[in-house]
C-alpha cells in the first residue's frame, strides 16, 4: 500500500496512533494509512483537505483525486441501526447490495 497524501493550508493536520509524517511541511504532511485519518480544521469555509490532490478545490471539504474509484463505508443493516445518522451520511449496505444515503429523517437507496 502506498502513502496517503492530504494536502492543507492554514492548520495542523493531526495524526492518530500508527500514523508516522513522512516529512514536517506545515501545509503538507504525507502519513502511512492506519484508520483513522483526522484532520483538524479550524475554519471550514476556508480550507479544503485533499487525498491525491495538490490543489483542493476551495468549495469542497474534501477532494479525492486519482485514477481509480473511492470505497464507501460498508455496513450491514444492523450496524447501520446502530449509528447516529446525521444528514447526509451515504454508506453501502452489504446486507441489501445498495447505496443508501441519510436525509435527515430517513436511510433511503441512492
Amino acid at each position: 500500500r502506498g502513502s496517503v497524501g492530504i494536502e492543507r493550508t492554514g492548520a495542523n493536520v493531526e495524526h492518530g496512533a500508527g500514523f508516522e509524517p513522512a516529512h514536517s511541511g506545515f501545509a503538507d504532511r504525507r502519513v502511512t494509512p492506519s484508520p483513522p485519518v483526522l484532520v483538524d480544521r479550524d475554519d471550514a469555509s476556508a480550507d479544503a483537505v485533499g487525498i491525491n490532490e495538490s490543489s483542493p478545490n476551495s468549495s469542497t471539504s474534501l477532494d479525492v483525486g486519482g485514477t481509480e474509484a473511492v470505497r464507501l463505508p460498508r455496513l450491514t443493516t444492523t450496524q447501520r441501526g446502530n449509528l447516529t445518522p446525521a444528514a447526509g451520511m451515504i454508506i453501502f449496505n452489504s446486507t441489501s447490495g445498495n447505496f443508501e444515503g441519510y436525509d435527515g429523517s430517513n436511510w433511503t437507496v441512492l
